[in-house]
């Protein structure tokens, strides 16, 4: 009953359960995300198949904004991903490791999922926003602009392959994340950094 009235009628984001026992539990409602696939890993303990996939959603000016990992999804889908996704890598200058220290193998932008996640931040436990990278995609492949202030999605589940969508602005719109935090600038047109050439003034093995 306290569900429906405070978090299905919006007064609130959850319910905090304090047990007769002490335990103590948060219950939220799960959050659906729709990203695009730009990138993969292998898998370390299964033959043919992915790890992990790397997201990302488009801002309203086409570049592309990383959102995340996600590796969680059943085998026969591991596979899956695979047969559909090796053999299609591109290039990139932009490197992005997953949590065993495997480098993203990055891919065109083609294929939508859905995915289930539990919450969405956008500031560090220290109250610093959360910077992502913003990416530019042409045919040679994907291009680094710089990092801009974005999202973690925390604990992220693959839901299934969005077929009726595809990679536009509106059906992966990075603007998704906004429902549940608040993103200084997430709109706002990133301009890639031009920077000197540095100098190395010291090196040591």
């Amino acid at each position: 009953a306290l569900w429906k009235e405070w978090v299905a009628g919006g007064k609130g984001q959850g319910l905090v359960l304090r047990t007769a026992d002490n335990l103590v539990f948060k219950a939220k409602p799960s959050i659906d995300l729709d990203a695009a696939i730009i990138g993969f890993t292998d898998s370390s303990d299964e033959p043919e198949s992915v790890g992990s996939l790397l997201l990302a959603m488009m801002r309203d000016d086409g570049q592309f904004q990383v959102i995340g990992a996600c590796g969680n999804m059943p085998g026969e889908q591991r596979k899956a991903f695979y047969r559909q996704l090796k053999g299609k890598e591109i290039a990139s200058n932009y490197r992005y490791a997953n949590s065993k220290g495997a480098l993203y193998r990055f891919v065109a932008p083609e294929t939508v999922i859905e995915i289930k996640v539990t919450d969405i931040q956008g500031e560090d436990s220290s109250g610093d926003s959360i910077l992502r990278m913003v990416l530019e995609h042409s045919g040679p492949g994907w291009r680094t602009i710089r990092e801009m202030p974005g999202v973690s999605i925390l604990h992220p589940v693959f839901s299934r392959v969005r077929g009726d969508k595809t990679v536009n602005p509106t059906d992966i719109r990075v603007a998704q994340v906004l429902e549940r935090c608040l993103i200084d600038g997430l709109n706002k047109k990133a301009e890639r950094l031009v920077l000197p050439a540095s100098e190395v003034v010291r090196r040591e093995v």
